[in-house]
């Protein structure tokens, strides 16, 4: 009986946990998705203001911010300036989906910050930008989507978890 009761607090702690990781991933998406458009704007920055070249101005954004965004964008600078030949589209894409695990981003996020490198590489400056400010508007989009639903999403969560926990406790008991 000691052993139930146990296991069913146990369980019920269980899915509480589950409920509450889920908020934290939700908060944690939603700064992921704020610091990628202070990056996008730190990018036009540095290509507009101080005609950085793009490796330059991905070292330089990179030195500026925090983990992983930093090393990834350190690396895909530094690829850049080693040209391999390969254009850049296969660099960024190659070194994002070294990160993807670093992320928390959903399928649609992460494929449209790998998509940022499509219009990059291979564009004058006014196209970068263009391209960067397009970037920065579907940044923009997500972050104001979440942020009128987060709220009640990390209380789903919550209650979610709780509600599968007894759920599993009704089963098994």
């Amino acid at each position: 009986m000691i052993l139930k009761i146990a296991g069913s607090i146990l369980i019920l702690f269980a899915g509480g946990m589950m409920g509450i990781k889920s908020g934290l991933n939700l908060k944690r998406r939603l700064w992921e998705l704020k610091r990628l458009e202070r990056i996008v704007i730190m990018l036009k920055g540095e290509i507009k203001y101080n005609n950085s070249t793009l490796p330059e101005a991905l070292l330089h954004v990179g030195n500026k911010t925090v983990y992983p965004f930093d090393e990834m964008l350190v690396r895909a600078g530094e690829q850049l300036n080693e040209y391999e030949g390969r254009p850049f589209y296969e660099q960024w894409t190659e070194v994002v989906e070294s990160y993807r695990d670093e992320f928390v981003l959903t399928k649609e996020q992460f494929e449209h910050l790998k998509g940022m490198g499509e219009s990059l590489g291979y564009l004058d400056m006014e196209m970068q930008m263009n391209s960067l400010e397009l970037s920065h508007i579907q940044i923009k989009n997500y972050i104001s989507g979440m942020e009128g639903t987060m709220a009640n999403n990390i209380k789903l969560y919550n209650c979610l978890g709780i509600m599968g926990g007894i759920l599993v406790v009704l089963i098994i008991v």
